[in-house]
C-alpha cells in the first residue's frame, strides 16, 4: 500500500471506482488498489477506441463540470496550435469496456483516437525517417492525490498546484520560488491537508518534445493510462524559477482509457536551458457520478536530452578478434557434408565427427569447446554464403524522392534475401570512367517488394544503371565471435560446475532469512516466494539456479522480485541482466523500475537499436545509452555507478570487450534461456560469471524448453546440439531432474511455476496435460478470463475456443518460399469485424485487444496489407516467435496449410505450444483439419476441440468477401463459410 496513512480515504475511494491495472493477472493479482499500474499503449501506435453501434441516445451521460478558470498572473502569452481538429468542449464519444469497470452511466463517453494508422510503403517511412523534432529527457517524478479547494471568484492570484491565494503577483512568484524551489517541490501541497499524499502508480504517459522553430515550440502527448476514464483539468509547465506556465486550462477534457491529448504549443517566454531541469504538472480527477473532492497530481522532470549533468569517460572497446571459418569446414559444406569418396582421411574423420556430434545428447564434458566451435562453424559458413548469394551483378537501383536513398526490387535477386536485415552493410562498385570505384551504404529497410539502402556520401550523379558493375550484402559476424570470444574465456573447470554441475550449496554471502516483498503478488504465492529466497540466498552456487516459467506463470514478475531483493538487501552486489531479445530485455527493465530506483538501473543498446527507438518506452530510454533517442558509447559511469544492468545476450559480449573488473557482478539472470542457443547463453557469463577456473556469480536460467528454442537456418544443424538452448539440456537430468520418491523437483537448485493468470481454464487445459504433465493450476480471475463464455458466435457457449474449418488454398509468391492463404484471411477479417462492430457479450474492444498468428510470413505480409483499408493498424500481426512471451485477450490464428499431407514446421511442437497459450479469454483457429490431422499433436488437439463441441458446422458463421470494403454502421453479413470443411 502506498506509504502515507493519510491518503486511506483516497485510496479507498480509487478502490470504489475499481480501478484496475489493465495488466495480466499474472503480475497483478495482489497489487494493491490505488491508481493503475496499467502500461500504457505505445504513443507512437495510439489505438482508435471502437465506436459504439449499442450506443442508447436515450441515456446521456453526466455531464462533466466544467471548472471555471482560475486567473493566473504570471501565465505568459502563449498561442495553442491544435495539431488535431477537435472541439475540446463537446468531447465526448463512447467507449469500450470502461462501462464495465466504472459504471458512472451505462453508456460511457469517450473521444475518437487522433490517430493515423501508419503504412508500410517506402515513401511513408522516408518521410517519418525525415520529419525531424527535438526530443526532450522526461521523467515521471510524483503522482499525489490533493483535496479539491474552490477559490471563490475573488482569488485573483493564486498557486495553481497549492490552491493557496495571494495578495500580490510578487507574493506569487516568492511562493513559487522559495517554497515549491527549482526542481518543484510538492511539499508545500502535501503539507496543507492531512488526506494529501503521494501515490506509487503512474496515471498519466507523456512524451514531449521541442519543435525546431524560430519560436520555442513543444508537442506534447498525454495518454491516460489507468483503466478508468479521467478529467484533464489543467496541464502546467514551471521554468524551474518562479513563473508556472498553463499549457491547458480554459476548459476540461474527458479522456478515456488509452485516449491520447496531442497538442503543439508556443510559450514565447521559455527558451530551455540545458543547464536546468523543468517540471510539468498535469492535474485530473476521475469521471464519476459524483464530483469527487479530491484531485490527481502527477508530476515530471524534464530538460534538454543529451545534456550530462557529470562528466563521462567512454570506455573504449577491445578490437574482436576475426575467428575465420576453418579451410576444412568450408570444403565439407561445399561439399554438402557429403563423402563421394574424394575426402582425404582427414576431411573424411572431420565429417565422421560432425556426425557423431549431431547424436541426441552427444554434448559433454570432455568435447564441450570442440563441439560447439565446430557446429557454430558450420552454421557460421553458411551465413557467409548465403550472403555471397544475394550478390547482384549489374543492378538496377531505383532513386527516391530523398537524396542518398536507393531502391532495389526483390526480382533482381537470384535467391530470396531471407536473411538480410536492417543495418547490414550494403558495397555498391560502379564502374567511373577507366576505374571501379566502390561506395559503402547500410540496408535501411526491407519489405516484399524491394530493399531500400542508404548511402551516406551519395552516389556520384548521372551515372545510367549500367555503370552500376555489382551490388554486395556484408554479412554481420560479430554474434557468432561473441560466441568464440565466449568459449576462449570459459576455462574447463568453470565449464564443468556450470555446463556439468554436480554439486551445489557453495555460496561465500551470508543468508538472508527476512524478506519483506516489494510485490504483493509474489507474496502470496509459495513457488514464487521460494524462487526468489533462493536466488538471492544462491542456494544452488556454483551450479545455476532454474527458474522454470511455464505461460502465464508470471516468469518476469519473479525475477524482477528477485533482482529488487537482491538491490535492496545486498546493497554491494550487482547484478547483470542479459535476455535473448530486445523487447524481452525492455520488459524487464519496464518491470524493474518499479522496484528499483531509475538511477541505479542501465539499460545498455547497441547501436543497431537506433532505428527502432520509437517503439521502445521512453521509461526505458531514459535510463539507457539511447537516452534523448542518439546512441552514446559505453561509459565507465554506466557500469560502475549501476547496480544493474541490463542488455541481450549478444550486447553482454561488449562488457568483456570494455574489460569490466573481474568478479564486478555478483548475481548473472538469462531470460528466455530456452530461446537462446548454448554457446549463445555463455556470453554473459563466461568472464563475467567466471574469473579463470574460478565461478564468481551466481548464473540464474530463466525459461520454458517446453516453448520455442533457438532459431537454426541451416536444415543441417536442426537436429543437433547447436539447436538446443542450455536451459533445455540441464533440466530434468542430474541436479534438476525430479525426485523418484516425491516428482517433484528440488528448489535449492530449481523452481517450476505453476499456477497460471493468464488463461480460461479451457485454453490452458490440452497445453498443460500434454507439455506440462497436468501440473499447471488455471488462477485467472473471471475478469480477464472468463468474459467471453455465452457468446452466441461459439460452437460451445461454455468453452471460449472456435475451431473453424476451412479447405481454402496455399498460395506462394514467386520470390518467396513462404505460403498464404486468402480464404483464411476473409475469415480471419470477419471475425475481427464481428468483434469490433457487436462485442462480445456488451463488451467493447479497441484493436490492441485483437492479436493475429500465422506461423507463415507471407501470411503475415498479406493480413497487414488488407488490413489497411478498413484502417486496423493497431491489431498485431505477426509470427509465433513474435508473440513468445506476449498475451492478447483475444488471439485468432491463421495456420495456412491446406490440402496436403505435409504440415511443415507446424510440427514443431514448441511452436504448437506457443500458438496455444497466447490467448487469454478467446482463442479462434482457422485452418484445415484434415491437412492439420496429419500431425499427431495437432489431431489431438482437433479431437479436443471436437469432444468439446468448439468445432464450427458448416452452416456458421459467416466468411467476408475479400473486397468487402469497411463502411460505416455495416454489420457483418450472416453467410455460409466458403468451402468449409466437414
Amino acid at each position: 500500500m502506498d506509504s502515507n496513512p493519510a491518503i486511506g480515504t483516497v485510496v479507498e475511494m480509487l478502490t470504489k471506482l475499481k480501478l484496475q491495472p489493465d495488466k495480466p493477472a499474472s503480475s497483478v493479482r495482489s497489487a494493491p488498489v490505488d491508481v493503475p499500474t496499467t502500461k500504457p499503449a505505445k504513443t507512437k501506435k495510439q489505438p482508435k477506441p471502437p465506436k459504439n453501434n449499442n450506443h442508447n441516445p436515450s441515456t446521456k451521460p453526466p455531464k462533466v463540470k466544467k471548472q471555471p478558470p482560475q486567473p493566473n498572473p504570471q501565465t505568459k502569452n502563449i498561442h495553442i496550435e491544435a495539431r488535431i481538429a477537435r472541439k475540446k468542449k463537446n468531447a465526448t464519444a463512447t467507449t469500450s469496456n470502461v462501462s464495465a469497470q466504472t459504471k458512472p452511466s451505462e453508456n460511457v463517453a469517450h473521444q475518437k483516437s487522433n490517430r493515423r494508422p501508419g503504412t508500410n510503403t517506402m515513401d511513408e517511412f522516408l518521410s517519418k525517417k525525415h520529419k525531424k523534432s527535438s526530443n526532450l529527457k522526461l521523467k515521471r517524478k510524483a503522482t499525489a492525490v490533493r483535496v479539491a479547494k474552490p477559490l471563490g471568484d475573488s482569488v485573483r492570484v493564486s498557486c495553481a498546484i497549492c490552491q493557496l491565494p495571494f495578495g500580490t503577483k510578487r507574493e506569487l512568484r516568492a511562493h513559487l520560488s522559495g517554497d515549491h524551489g527549482a526542481v518543484f517541490s510538492l511539499k508545500p501541497m502535501l503539507n496543507l491537508h492531512d488526506r494529501n499524499g503521494l501515490l506509487k502508480r503512474q496515471v498519466f504517459k507523456v512524451q514531449l518534445q521541442q519543435i525546431p522553430r524560430a519560436v520555442p515550440m513543444f508537442e506534447v502527448q498525454i495518454t491516460n493510462a489507468t483503466n478508468v476514464v479521467l478529467v484533464l483539468r489543467s496541464v502546467f509547465v514551471f521554468d524551474g524559477n518562479e513563473c508556472l506556465h498553463s499549457l491547458f486550462g480554459e476548459t476540461v477534457l474527458r479522456m478515456a482509457p488509452g485516449y491520447c491529448f496531442e497538442e503543439q504549443v508556443t510559450l514565447d517566454d521559455l527558451v530551455l536551458s540545458g543547464a536546468r531541469t523543468y517540471s510539468l504538472l498535469i492535474v485530473a480527477t476521475p469521471w464519476v457520478e459524483v464530483e469527487a473532492d479530491f484531485q490527481i497530481v502527477e508530476q515530471f522532470h524534464f530538460r534538454e536530452a543529451g545534456q550530462s549533468r557529470a562528466r563521462r569517460t567512454e570506455i573504449k572497446l577491445a578490437k574482436l578478434p576475426d575467428f575465420p571459418v576453418p579451410v576444412a569446414v568450408r570444403f565439407l559444406y561445399k561439399n554438402k557434408f557429403k563423402n563421394r569418396g574424394a575426402f582425404t582421411p582427414a576431411q573424411a574423420d572431420l565429417l565422421a565427427e560432425i556426425e557423431s556430434f549431431k547424436e541426441p545428447n552427444s554434448l559433454s564434458g570432455d568435447r564441450y569447446h570442440r563441439q560447439l566451435t565446430l557446429l557454430n562453424q558450420i552454421e557460421d559458413e553458411y551465413k557467409i554464403q548465403e550472403f555471397r548469394s544475394y550478390i547482384i551483378m549489374e543492378p538496377k537501383l531505383k532513386k527516391t524522392k530523398f537524396p542518398k536513398y536507393f531502391t532495389i526490387s526483390i526480382d533482381q535477386f537470384k535467391a530470396r534475401p531471407s536473411m538480410l536485415k536492417e543495418d547490414v552493410v550494403v558495397l555498391l562498385a560502379i564502374e567511373i570512367g577507366e576505374r571501379m570505384e566502390t561506395f559503402e551504404g547500410v540496408v535501411e529497410r526491407i519489405d516484399f517488394e524491394g530493399v531500400l539502402m542508404l548511402f551516406e556520401h551519395g552516389l556520384p550523379l548521372g551515372n545510367p544503371d549500367g555503370n552500376f558493375h555489382k551490388l554486395e550484402f556484408i554479412p554481420d559476424r560479430s554474434p557468432f565471435q561473441l560466441e568464440y570470444q565466449a568459449l576462449e574465456l570459459l576455462e574447463s573447470r568453470a565449464m564443468q560446475q556450470l555446463a556439468f554441475p554436480s554439486d551445489f550449496g557453495r555460496s561465500k554471502l551470508p543468508a538472508i532469512k527476512e524478506f519483506k516483498w516489494i510485490r504483493q503478488n509474489v507474496a502470496s504465492n509459495e513457488e514464487q516466494m521460494a524462487a526468489v529466497r533462493n536466488i538471492v540466498n544462491q542456494s544452488s552456487f556454483p551450479a545455476p539456479y532454474i527458474l522454470f516459467g511455464p505461460p502465464g506463470t508470471g516468469k518476469t514478475s519473479t525475477l524482477a522480485e528477485a533482482i529488487g531483493q537482491i538491490y535492496h538487501q545486498r546493497p554491494k552486489e550487482n547484478v547483470l541482466v542479459a535476455a535473448t531479445s530486445n523487447f524481452a530485455a525492455n520488459e524487464l527493465t519496464n518491470r524493474l523500475l518499479g522496484v528499483v530506483p531509475d538511477d541505479a538501473i542501465f539499460r545498455f543498446f547497441s547501436k543497431s537499436c537506433t532505428r527502432k527507438v520509437d517503439e521502445f518506452d521512453n521509461e526505458v530510454l531514459e535510463v539507457s545509452n539511447l537516452n534523448g533517442r542518439i546512441y552514446q558509447r559505453l561509459c565507465y559511469e554506466d557500469i560502475y555507478q549501476s547496480r544493474v544492468v541490463v542488455c541481450t545476450l549478444a550486447t553482454a559480449g561488449r562488457l568483456n570487450q570494455a574489460r569490466i573488473a573481474a568478479k564486478h557482478f555478483s548475481y548473472v539472470f538469462i531470460d528466455e534461456c530456452g530461446s537462446a542457443k548454448e554457446i549463445s547463453a555463455l556470453i554473459p557469463i563466461a568472464g563475467i560469471a567466471t574469473f579463470g577456473s574460478e565461478v564468481t556469480a551466481s548464473v540464474v536460467l530463466a525459461g520454458d524448453p517446453r516453448q520455442l528454442g533457438p532459431v537454426i537456418m541451416y536444415d543441417y544443424l536442426s537436429h543437433s546440439s547447436q539447436s538446443r538452448s542450455m536451459l533445455d539440456r540441464l533440466i530434468d537430468h542430474g541436479l534438476y531432474a525430479k525426485s523418484p520418491e516425491t516428482g517433484e523437483y528440488n528448489r535449492q537448485v530449481i523452481t517450476q511455476l505453476r499456477d497460471n493468470f493468464r488463461s480460461h481454464t479451457a485454453i490452458l487445459q490440452y497445453s498443460n496435460k500434454t507439455f506440462y504433465e497436468a501440473r499447471l493450476r488455471a488462477k485467472a480471475s473471471p475478469e480477464v478470463s472468463g468474459w467471453a463464455l455465452g457468446w452466441s458466435v461459439l460452437p460451445n457457449q461454455n468453452f471460449p475456443i472456435i475451431f473453424h474449418p476451412l479447405v481454402g488454398k496455399s498460395l506462394q509468391d514467386k520470390n518467396s518460399t513462404s505460403l498464404y492463404n486468402e480464404v483464411e484471411a476473409d475469415q480471419v477479417m470477419w471475425y475481427i469485424r464481428k468483434i469490433l462492430a457487436e462485442g462480445i457479450n456488451g463488451r467493447e474492444f479497441k484493436q490492441t485487444d485483437i492479436g493475429v498468428i500465422s506461423p507463415y510470413a507471407l501470411q503475415v505480409a498479406h493480413l497487414k496489407s488488407r488490413f489497411r483499408e478498413p484502417k486496423w493498424a493497431d491489431i498485431e500481426i505477426g509470427s509465433v516467435e513474435q508473440y513468445q512471451g506476449r498475451e492478447k485477450p483475444i488471439i485468432i490464428v491463421s495456420t495456412v496449410r491446406t490440402r496436403t499431407k505435409c504440415v511443415g514446421f507446424l510440427s514443431d511442437v514448441k511452436r504448437l505450444n506457443v500458438t496455444l497459450t497466447r490467448a487469454q479469454a478467446l482463442m479462434i483457429i482457422v485452418g484445415d483439419p484434415s491437412t492439420l490431422g496429419n500431425d499427431p499433436h495437432w489431431k489431438e488437439f482437433i479431437k479436443y476441440c471436437r469432444v468439446n463441441r468448439a468445432l464450427v458446422k458448416p452452416t456458421e458463421p459467416a466468411v467476408a468477401p475479400a473486397n468487402q470494403a469497411n463502411k460505416k454502421k455495416q454489420k457483418p453479413k450472416e453467410n455460409p463459410p466458403k468451402q468449409a470443411a466437414k
